[in-house]
């Protein structure tokens, strides 16, 4: 009697043991889930994403709009973009020191939507600089490391046209 009375009480212990295990394992494949997300989803901070507002606003104040449009869900290259060339302090001090207003804009794939037919947009990423009043006066498809985007894409040293 003494033995089984020994299992219970060891069996109890066990079943808590297994919970746990199962509770730490779901906390542990959720993080996994949430790095994963937003390793696909990087932040701009500080990127607006209202083109209208956002041209408002460089008229106004008569500054240049730097414009980067990525997919919904961007590709590597968009992501890399991101993190490492919009990421750099350097450039980000660049931008401010440009007085450039910076937005990202969301597609569609298909390039379909208005916005990508009025801007010419063929490819994501691309990056634009326009006027206070809209005009394109510089392009970037694709990647652009750090040091043309200082020195040729926001100076508009080299210029890119659709």
């Amino acid at each position: 009697m003494k033995k089984t009375q020994d299992s219970a009480q060891q069996a109890v212990p066990r079943k808590a043991d297994h919970r746990i295990k199962i509770v730490f394992l779901v906390l542990l494949g959720a993080l996994g889930v949430l790095i994963y997300w937003r390793q696909l989803n990087p932040k701009l901070p500080g990127w607006g994403d209202d083109l209208q507002e956002t041209l408002g606003e460089a008229r106004r104040e008569g500054r240049k709009v730097v414009v980067l449009f990525t997919a919904r869900h961007p590709g590597e290259i968009a992501r890399r973009l991101m993190k490492t060339t919009l990421g750099k302090t350097a450039n980000r001090q660049a931008i401010e020191e440009g007085n450039f207003i910076h937005i990202r804009l969301k597609l569609d794939t298909s390039l379909t939507e208005q916005i990508a037919k009025q801007y010419k947009i063929k490819n994501l990423p691309t990056m634009l600089v326009l006027s206070s009043g809209g005009r394109e006066l510089n392009r970037r498809e694709g990647m652009i490391g750090e040091m043309a985007f200082r020195k040729g894409f926001l100076d508009c040293a080299k210029i890119a046209k659709p």
